[in-house]
């Protein structure tokens, strides 16, 4: 499993104009994915692209004026008219990032149940992107074993169907007991399993006491009758 999954929200409310990915395909940090279009948003963009245009003529005018004389215009006015432009440009890259949703990191994007023509409001779940770098293996152990249990331990992982095995460390163990079997849910980072796809099955094997040491003997000095 990976345990990086982020939920992608969204930012505002409006209708889905967009959709710019194909489920379980990999996406990059700020890639586009959804871009969302209020009621209003064209002609407030509109509105704020022209307030930003004029601005900058009026700023790179006064530029080119004072670059001709210094008397030109006064210190005040030029640097008002550069606060101005920097201010409405910024209102204008604001509400177009409002406006278009953008992975936050590298990873599998999962499928979406919003297409597009679908009204969102802010703050529903669009997607989720997970980080395929970060592998873990989750399982269970007996809690008669929980003082055994330690952060760092060595873990074998096979995966079904392989002859592979992937080594990992424990790198979580849970302070709760699981209800139904008083079991303890256990995490191990793998980071030689990133070829792996997620949530497969396998098998674990975890050396909870290093230490112990039994004698092995050939099971040809080993009689089985009475």
């Amino acid at each position: 499993v990976s345990n990086d999954s982020i939920a992608i929200n969204a930012q505002s409310s409006g209708e889905i104009s967009s959709v710019n990915f194909k489920p379980g395909s990999w996406v990059k940090k700020n890639d586009v994915l959804f871009v969302l279009q209020s009621n209003d948003s064209g002609a407030q963009l509109d509105q704020l692209a022209a307030a930003m245009n004029i601005a900058k003529e009026r700023y790179q005018r006064n530029q080119k004026l004072i670059q001709l004389s210094a008397d030109a215009i006064s210190e005040i006015d030029f640097e008002q008219s550069k606060a101005i432009y920097q201010q409405a440009l910024a209102q204008y890259q604001e509400a177009k990032i409002i406006h278009t949703i953008r992975s936050p990191i590298d990873g599998i994007i999962s499928d979406t149940n919003w297409g597009v023509g679908d009204f969102v409001n802010m703050g529903d779940e669009l997607a989720s992107v997970v980080d395929t770098h970060y592998r873990e293996v989750k399982y269970e152990l007996p809690s008669a074993s929980l003082n055994q249990i330690k952060l760092g331990q060595a873990v074998l992982f096979s995966p079904e169907d392989s002859q592979q095995s992937y080594a990992g460390t424990v790198s979580y163990i849970s302070p709760l007991l699981n209800i139904n079997d008083d079991s303890v849910t256990v995490r191990a980072v793998m980071p030689s399993a990133t070829n792996l796809p997620l949530n497969m099955f396998g098998i674990i094997i975890q050396t909870l006491d290093p230490a112990y040491k039994t004698i092995a003997i050939s099971q040809d000095y080993v009689q089985a009758d009475t």
